[in-house]
C-alpha cells in the first residue's frame, strides 16, 4: 500500500517542469479580477443593448410587412378599398389578424404579437387594451393613417387613387404617452399635418397631438422618442426615418398626408 507520504516525497519526474506549489487567491487579487469583469461586462452591455434594438427594430419591419400583406390582400378582394378603422363588430387590426389567420371574430391584444411593436412591448406598452377612453377598442400599437383607413365607416378610401403609393404612410410606430401601469396610450391614428409633427418651429421636439414615435434607438425622453420610426407604406413596403430626418416641408414627417395649409404634397388627386 501507498501511504500520503510515500506521495509527497517522491521526486519530480518532469526535472525540466519544476513543481509548483499551489496556494489560495488573496482577497487583493479577487477583487481586481472582479473589477476586470465589470469593466469588460459595462464596455460589452451597451454594444448588446444596440443590437437588441436593432433585433426589435427588425420584427417591428417585418410585423408591418405582415400587416402590409393582409391590407393588399384586403384590397384585392374589395375592389381597391382599403378597410376603414371599425365597423359595428370588428376594428381594422382585428381584421387584419383574421386576414392573416383566415379567421373571423375578434382578438385579444395577445392572440397576435404581429399587432405589437415589440420596442414598444419591452417597455410594457401593449400589455393592455389602449387606456385612452376615446380609442379603448384598438388592440395594437400601431397608429394608422385616417385619410386612408377611414375612421367614417361606409366611406373607404380607394387606393387606386394614389399617385405615390410608395410614399403614402398607412400604420407607424405610435409614440407611447402617459404612465405604463395605467394601461397602454397613444394617440391611435394621424391625418393630415396633426400627428406627424416632429419638431416645431425653433427646431425642439414637438409635444402635442404626437402620433407617431421614433421608439428605435434614440432615447426616450418622458415621452418624446429621438430614435427612428417604423412606417408601412400603401405599396407594402416598410421604412424608418430617424426623428432628426423629419423636416420635409419645414418640420413635419416624410409621410403622405392631403394637401393642407398650403402644402401640396401631391400624393393623391
Amino acid at each position: 500500500m501507498f501511504s500520503a507520504s510515500s506521495f509527497s516525497g517522491r521526486k519530480n519526474i518532469f526535472p525540466g517542469f519544476p513543481r509548483r506549489r499551489t496556494r489560495p487567491f488573496t482577497l487583493i487579487e479577487l477583487l481586481v479580477v472582479i473589477a476586470i469583469i465589470a469593466i469588460l461586462a459595462s464596455m460589452l452591455m451597451p454594444a448588446l443593448g444596440a443590437a437588441r434594438s436593432r433585433g426589435r427594430a427588425a420584427t417591428c419591419t417585418n410585423n408591418q410587412k405582415h400587416i402590409g400583406m393582409a391590407l393588399l390582400i384586403y384590397t384585392s378582394d374589395n375592389d381597391s378599398y382599403l378597410m376603414t378603422s371599425s365597423d359595428r363588430s370588428r376594428t381594422w387590426d382585428d381584421k387584419v389578424v383574421n386576414i392573416l389567420n383566415n379567421q373571423t371574430g375578434s382578438h385579444s391584444i395577445k392572440d397576435s404579437k404581429v399587432m405589437l411593436c415589440p420596442e414598444l412591448f419591452s417597455m410594457g406598452f401593449g400589455e393592455k387594451a389602449n387606456a385612452n377612453t376615446a380609442v379603448q377598442a384598438y388592440t395594437t400599437t400601431y397608429s394608422f393613417n385616417a385619410d386612408l383607413i377611414t375612421t367614417t365607416t361606409g366611406d373607404a378610401f380607394k387606393t387606386s387613387r394614389l399617385r405615390r403609393p410608395g410614399r403614402s404612410g398607412v400604420i407607424g410606430c405610435a409614440r407611447p404617452v402617459g404612465n405604463v401601469s395605467a394601461g397602454l396610450k397613444w394617440v391611435a391614428y394621424f391625418y393630415n399635418l396633426q400627428g406627424i409633427q416632429f419638431f416645431d418651429g425653433s427646431g425642439r421636439f414637438y409635444t402635442a397631438n404626437l402620433a407617431l414615435g421614433a421608439v428605435h434607438g434614440g432615447e426616450r425622453i418622458g415621452d418624446i422618442c429621438t430614435g427612428r420610426c417604423n412606417v408601412l407604406y400603401a405599396d407594402g413596403h416598410s421604412s424608418s426615418f430617424a426623428a432628426n430626418e423629419a423636416r420635409q416641408n419645414g418640420y413635419y414627417a416624410p409621410l403622405a398626408y392631403h394637401n393642407q395649409s398650403g402644402i401640396n404634397a401631391d400624393l393623391w388627386e
